[in-house]
């Protein structure tokens, strides 16, 4: 066997072992269940049993392969199995029974049921492979004919699709080929819903690189830093979790595809029970050569990404005021570097501007902030325009024209001895200015809660307005000397 075979082997059983530690440390000796609440806090009770967690959980211990486990899992799926509905849904929760809330829900549960039946049909015993291949059947027809009434998002639309397709059901193979025709591509600008993708493309396809989504694939190599095994794409759907972004069974995916995970994604997180869904795949991530500049175009919003060995950079214009649901993980500038034991960031979410574009210069990166509305100087937030955040790092300097300082004015240049340097000036209209660096949290930050709501992970580099007039320009230099 290969050397990247053996890698590959080890990988894993890693993610197996990932996902039964998760298991057990949710799992109940008096219930015999996973237990979970998604809208707790982590000091909060945990007193709900989730459905999908579960079915999760059960495959993990057959993907262990002793008796007991097997046995365990045979139980717990066999008792999942009694809370399906007439239509073929489950609930949410077990206790909410017959009741289902969310329509989708079942989605979720079409890999596990699939690759159950797929990998572990001859260990099931007849009467539970029956019930399961039955359950399976009627959850994907409620979930096509529940598309059908009213389309779901497309990281959910794609696994109801790859799972009709595995099963030779035409209505799916049309859904399949009509989502891999579809323009708007910003489910596959989020790392959560590109690992949606991978699940349900893996069902479909042996081999992703070779099948029609080879597109797909090439987005994938694109996007992916191999020192910082990190996300780079378009920012419009990022998050942060604590000093690091936010790892997410993505990571995992391109762990596996690339031959090593980084630290923060091996941390317990809820998502390491989808770990065993990652099939075994001849297919590898094909790295382009460094450096590497591409640009495109998203919902009419011109982007550029940089790649780099040591870092990796991307930017995107600003065309308007975005949805108030997702304004908190739109980023117009994401630079990340570091290695698989520490992924670093530094970004800027444009604030309160509904307009901002780029210029891409051999040492810099500008970007431009159009203000078209009168200042709100009586709220402290809002009169931020140019708003940049890095997380916290041990020994960084921040000086201002050589000298330590956490006040600037246009014109001074902020460097950060990380390797990151900044620069503001009025381009057009008049206005006075005032900057700062503090400790704070950018709005894509997710841990604010609970005994955490008080910490804070970045430093923040904003511009303050004072006065000025109605409509302005501003322009930030960026320059990178890692």
């Amino acid at each position: 066997m290969s050397e990247i075979g053996k890698k590959r082997d080890e990988i894993m059983r890693q993610l197996v072992e990932l996902a039964t530690r998760c298991g057990r440390n949710r799992w109940s000796a008096q219930t015999g269940y996973l237990h979970h609440c998604y809208n707790a806090l982590p000091e909060e009770k945990q007193d709900t049993i989730p459905v999908v967690e579960n079915a999760l959980f059960a495959f993990a211990l057959f993907q262990t392969r002793t008796v007991e486990n097997i046995s365990e899992g045979k139980a717990l799926l066999s008792n999942l199995l009694h809370f399906q509905n007439a239509e073929g849904n489950f609930p949410i929760y077990l206790h909410e029974s017959p009741n289902c809330k969310d329509r989708f829900l079942g989605v979720g549960l079409l890999p596990v049921f699939y690759w159950t039946l797929k990998l572990f049909s001859q260990i099931l015993g007849d009467e539970l492979k029956k019930r399961l291949e039955n359950a399976f059947d009627m959850l994907l027809k409620h979930c096509l004919k529940t598309h059908r009434e009213k389309p779901g998002p497309y990281h959910l639309a794609i696994k109801i699709a790859a799972a009709a397709h595995a099963m030779e059901i035409s209505e799916g193979s049309l859904l399949l080929s009509e989502l891999q025709r579809i323009e708007d591509r910003a489910a596959w600008c989020c790392p959560a819903f590109l690992a949606d993708i991978l699940i349900a493309l893996q069902m479909a396809y042996p081999s992703i690189s070779q099948s029609p989504w080879n597109d797909f694939w090439t987005h994938l190599s694109n996007t992916w830093h191999m020192k910082s095994r990190s996300y780079i794409g378009p920012p419009v759907k990022e998050q942060q979790e604590g000093l690091e972004p936010q790892p997410t069974l993505y990571d995992l995916f391109l762990g596996y595809f690339t031959g090593g995970i980084a630290r923060r994604a091996l941390t317990d997180h809820l998502f390491h029970l989808q770990a065993p869904l990652i099939r075994p795949t001849e297919d590898r991530l094909v790295i382009p050569s460094y450096p590497f500049n591409i640009t495109g175009q998203l919902n009419g919003r011109s982007w550029h990404l940089c790649q780099t060995p040591s870092y990796a950079y991307h930017v995107i214009e600003k065309k308007e005021t975005v949805n108030p649901a997702t304004e908190n993980t739109q980023h117009i500038l994401r630079i990340v570097w570091g290695d698989g034991e520490r992924t670093h960031t530094f970004a800027c979410q444009a604030g309160d501007s509904e307009f901002s574009s780029f210029q891409i210069h051999p040492e810099r990166i500008d970007i431009y902030l159009d203000l078209t509305k009168a200042p709100n100087l009586g709220d402290r937030e809002k009169s931020r325009e140019f708003i940049f955040y890095c997380d916290v790092q041990e020994n960084m300097q921040i000086t201002v024209n050589g000298i330590p300082s956490n006040t600037f004015q246009l014109g001074d240049l902020v460097k950060l001895s990380t390797g990151i340097g900044l620069q503001f000036s009025l381009e057009k209209g008049e206005g006075r200015f005032f900057g700062h660096a503090m400790r704070g949290n950018r709005p894509a930050q997710l841990p604010l809660k609970g005994v955490r709501r008080f910490d804070a992970y970045d430093w923040q580099f904003f511009l303050r307005t004072l006065h000025r007039q109605d409509q302005c320009r501003l322009k930030a230099s960026i320059m990178i000397d890692f």
